[in-house]
């Protein structure tokens, strides 16, 4: 009897393995089933650090940074903060685009960190245009992106 347990239950391993390898080959042939969006990535706005000092140094202080500035490259440096940490943050990017940030972090109990950190993307007015109509003058329109985090 146990021999009989034995081998049931590898089979059903083996059963459940195939068909977990399966559903899984078969999921990522189903993602990569067209071309119109090939090389395109999206939510591009997550990688922009709006915090001056990490930003300019251009990430190379990654590894090294703490406090609430950590939010967006390295969440365990929010480990750094001691007690209360606000800021705040605006620059003026390409093209008419303006970023806005701001950041609240506060040491909780011993060991423990929250934080919440919002970013504002302002793309300004941007002509409108249409198929028919290329060359604009039908007006604007302005787009935002907002990014809320909770660490």
């Amino acid at each position: 009897m146990i021999n009989k347990m034995t081998f049931m239950e590898i089979r059903t391993k083996k059963i459940l393995f195939i068909c977990l390898f399966s559903l899984i080959s078969f999921s990522l042939v189903i993602a990569n089933d067209g071309d119109e969006r090939t090389g395109q990535a999206g939510a591009s706005e997550l990688l922009i650090n709006p915090w001056s000092q990490s930003s300019g140094m251009a990430g190379a202080n990654t590894a090294g940074v703490r406090g609430l500035e950590s939010a967006f490259l390295n969440v365990a440096g929010l480990t750094g903060i001691e007690g209360t940490e606000l800021i705040f943050s605006h620059a003026s990017w390409f093209a008419d685009i303006s970023i806005n940030a701001f950041g609240f972090g506060q040491k909780v109990g011993d060991d423990g960190v929250m934080a919440l950190t919002i970013m504002s993307l302002d793309f300004g007015d941007i002509e409108r245009t249409t198929y028919e109509n290329p060359d604009g003058g039908i007006g604007t329109y302005s787009a935002q992106f907002m990014n809320i985090a909770l660490s």
